[in-house]
């Protein structure tokens, strides 16, 4: 037997909707419950308008006869709820896995078939007493007759059976409505405007369900579906999946078991989540909530789970001025986010008519999750679907709701809207009303957001004096080496190290502006090509290189082979074309976070000549905020990571690396610049500043190139960040390249602004700062802005990524831009976590400023 169960009500007072809502739970409580909520708001008098509903599997006459049969009786009832029973029917329509094809025979309603309908009419009467009326439909070849049932004063629902999943032809639609709020505000009738899509079932209760629904599980039928059931031994035991998809039988599969099934799938998104019976309760499964999560998968390892919140006892012993100043730059944004998460609580209940009573909690286990969608890292509430476990984050969530598409790409695994197919091929489109609410911090559980926002609220207030005071740090610099070029728009610090370099570093890069340290000491020995030629000479494999002039990348080429070329022009590869020299370059080496195992004396050297430490050292960097993440988060790759070129010159017209933007704040030191062999050194030399005089630098900069000739090694342009849409739109206007949807003039690094571009954007009111790094120069860029850099000379170049308190919302700004990239775009996803980075930096700052003032004075 296979149910539908359909309740309609109507709303009263100027804004008239009629609202239909799919449940699958075989339960004839629905409108009841409807009801009790309704008599709460002591609603009597409704004034019925009108009636749209979307068909399943139904003739058009019997349509017409049931339209009929609920006209009459809501013209004078306040609500009304039908339940309609289709049984002595064959089993409902599924899809074939192995070939896809639908199997059309025994569809329900079809013609020639007898069909029963049971419809339960519950009504409230004046004086606020529920009914219900029992009407027997029975037809057979479009014959209807009808057997009217007694009433009864609220009759109880029947006992709960077993789910069958929907036919995959049904088709459901949902219609908005303007919410009734009551005085407190609370809404009560939630749902959202969309297309109809296939059908889905409902499991989760409404407010007014029983607290023990969480104990509800899926059983998997004959087919291999998942299907809900009640357990039948509550004192039978659950355990976490502790397996891989594939080795599991008659269990949906998870989206990477499905499509990668002969790969060593290590990335299962149902180990230690899903919840496995045994015994009588062999065969279903359940997502645990809360504790019990860290209560069961400490008995599974030698090591106890931490929980998700304790995580945020991280402390790496800030002082009071130092946590005072994170919290002056990262309060806004903690607090925006914490409001978003509140939003989306809402928004999710709107979107699904379902409570978070009883969500599922994911803990931490060295791993980010990520959004299939955006790819963006996910801090807290997302979307989850409990058979494919495909993943949402809170912004594709909504903007599915609102329709919102970034690019019009479609393929073989995702509809228009880049959301993956279900691998349960009985309902193929994930849709928002089908997912679940999903969470990691347990403060942050829906029914506690508010209670922490308002303890967080106390505990900063007691800290907002202190952070007054030590917000904006001390404006009494003292007097160090330094000057301005670019219209002041370029610090340049010429004492690496003196420790009065701090007031005017932050007074320059609150203002997302660029910074450029001179005379860093560097162990030139750890940094010659010699020295990366003997470290890897015996290197199995080779790297990837890209051609700086085609942008064609060339992969797996032997160490040797590029670093025998870097410094003699004979010995390069050639372009098969033109059978011209390539300008080649090694960028982002290593491509995961190694170079301390692989030449930890190279990267030892680094750390110790970078200026400003407590900034970018990852580990002791007191405003580094990467370093207040929990040690069971994985942390971002920021490197440091080296990025060694051929020299570019004398092509003024191609980059070493072209126009883009960073989400983090970034230091790159220019470690070797030197000149190919079998070149004139003083010829080179004398070009070099022929042509950098029609490079827009200034005077100042000019008189530095030289005197130092033999250190010039890179020429870069950076531009603030707040000019960053005025850029975008400079491009789109006068470059030839398409503004396609998905795509970015910035993030798509396609672009080199030349000496004539910039100085038309100048004009334009867009000034670029422009200037040159020399060797043993410290170049500071701002999360946010658009830069580019052309390499006068062979570089070897090291970088390392590092959030600043005060690059928190350009970071953020810049998270934005990444998500809304076409879903083939090589930049699109968010590696960095910026909003854990948020929430914990706060936290520990918040917690640090909470000692000083409970110890004694």
């Amino acid at each position: 037997m296979q149910k539908h169960s359909v309740a309609i009500f109507a709303v009263c007072s100027s804004e008239i909707e009629l609202i239909l809502q799919q449940d699958s739970r075989g339960e004839k409580r629905v409108g009841r419950l409807i009801c009790n909520a309704w008599r709460k708001k002591k609603k009597k008098n409704i004034v019925f308008n009108g009636l749209t509903i979307a068909t399943s599997r139904l003739e058009l006459q019997q349509w017409l006869f049931l339209l009929g049969l609920l006209l009459s009786p809501l013209l004078g009832c306040s609500l009304i709820s039908f339940e309609i029973v289709f049984s002595d029917m064959a089993t409902p329509n599924k899809r074939n896995r192995s070939d896809g094809q639908r199997d059309q025979e025994n569809v329900p309603g079809s013609g020639g078939e007898s069909q029963n309908l049971e419809i339960v009419q519950i009504s409230q009467s004046e004086s606020g007493e529920l009914t219900e009326e029992l009407t027997l439909v029975s037809t057979e070849a479009g014959n209807i007759s009808v057997d009217q049932g007694e009433s009864s004063p609220d009759r109880k629902s029947s006992e709960s059976q077993p789910d069958t999943v929907l036919s995959s032809d049904a088709e459901i639609e949902f219609f908005s409505c303007d919410e009734e709020t009551d005085q407190s505000g609370e809404s009560e009738l939630f749902l959202f405007n969309c297309a109809s899509f296939s059908s889905c079932s409902f499991a989760d209760e409404s407010d007014d369900a029983d607290e023990n629904d969480h104990t509800k599980t899926r059983v998997a039928n004959s087919n291999g579906q998942a299907d809900e059931k009640l357990p039948t031994d509550p004192k039978d035991e659950y355990e976490f999946q502790s397996k891989i998809c594939l080795e599991i039988d008659n269990m949906p599969r998870c989206i990477e078991c499905y499509y990668y099934p002969k790969q060593d799938n290590t990335w299962c998104r149902f180990i230690a989540f899903r919840e496995l019976g045994f015994g009588t309760q062999n065969g279903r499964y359940r997502f645990p909530t809360s504790k019990k999560c860290y209560e069961k998968a400490g008995t599974s390892s030698e090591q106890p789970v931490q929980s998700n919140t304790e995580t945020s006892a991280k402390s790496r012993q800030l002082s009071s001025a130092e946590s005072a100043y994170i919290l002056f730059y990262t309060r806004f944004s903690f607090w925006n986010t914490l409001k978003a998460e509140k939003h989306f609580k809402n928004e999710y209940r709107r979107a699904t008519g379902k409570t978070e009573k009883d969500i599922a909690l994911k803990v931490f286990n060295n791993d980010r999750e990520v959004c299939d969608v955006c790819l963006m890292s996910i801090f807290n509430f997302h979307a989850i679907c409990r058979r494919c476990g495909f993943t949402v984050c809170m912004a594709c969530f909504n903007d599915r709701l609102n329709g919102v598409k970034y690019g019009e790409e479609t393929g073989p695994y995702f509809d228009q809207y880049q959301w993956f197919f279900c691998t349960d091929l009985s309902m193929v489109n994930h849709h928002p009303a089908a997912m679940d609410l999903c969470y990691f911090h347990e403060e942050l559980h829906p029914s506690k957001i508010n209670d922490t926002m308002k303890k967080l609220g106390r505990r900063y207030s007691e800290c907002s004096t202190k952070i007054m005071r030590g917000g904006r740090g001390n404006r009494c610099f003292p007097n160090v080496r330094h000057f301005y070029t670019n219209n002041r728009n370029l610090l340049v610090l010429q004492e690496p190290y003196n420790e009065g370099n701090i007031g005017h570093f932050r007074k320059h890069w609150r203002n997302a502006l660029p910074v450029l340290v001179q005379n860093v000491k560097i162990t030139s020995e750890y940094w010659r090509p010699s020295f990366f030629r003997q470290q890897f000479r015996h290197a199995a494999s080779g790297h990837d290189l890209q051609d700086c002039c085609t942008g064609q990348v060339l992969c797996d080429v032997p160490y040797l082979k590029f670093w025998n070329g870097f410094d003699d022009r004979r010995k390069r590869m050639r372009d098969s074309d033109d059978n011209t020299a390539r300008h080649l370059k090694l960028r982002d080496w290593p491509s995961n976070n190694t170079l301390p195992e692989l030449i930890p004396s190279t990267c030892a050297d680094f750390y110790s000549a970078a200026p400003m430490p407590s900034y970018v050292h990852h580990t002791n960097g007191a405003f580094n905020l990467v370093s207040s993440l929990p040690d069971n988060l994985l942390k971002p790759d920021l490197g440091p990571k080296l990025y060694i070129a051929y020299e570019m010159f004398p092509k003024m017209d191609v980059a070493t690396t072209n126009l883009h933007s960073d989400i983090t704040d970034a230091l790159n030191i220019l470690t070797w610049a030197s000149i190919p062999k079998n070149v004139s050194k003083q010829r080179m030399h004398d070009d070099i500043l022929r042509v950098l005089a029609n490079e827009g630098l200034d005077e100042k900069m000019m008189n530095m190139a030289r005197e130092r000739i033999n250190d010039v090694g890179a020429l870069w342009t950076i531009f603030k960040p707040d000019d960053s849409d005025k850029l975008r739109q400079y491009i789109i206007q006068h470059f030839d390249e398409p503004n396609e949807p998905g795509s970015d003039p910035i993030h798509d690094n396609i672009h080199y602004l030349n000496a004539n571009v910039r100085a038309d954007l100048a004009r334009n009111g867009i000034q670029p700062i422009t200037f040159l790094q020399m060797r043993n120069d410290a170049v500071y860029i701002p999360a946010g802005a658009a830069h580019q850099v052309l390499n006068l000379k062979c570089c070897i170049k090291v970088a390392l990524d590092f959030v600043s308190p005060e690059g928190i919302d350009r970071s953020l700004r810049v998270a934005n831009e990444l998500r809304k990239l076409s879903v083939y775009h090589v930049n699109r996803g968010d590696k960095l976590q910026i909003h854990n980075i948020i929430y914990y930096s706060t936290l520990e700052a918040i917690e640090a400023l909470e000692k000083v003032n409970s110890s004694p004075t």
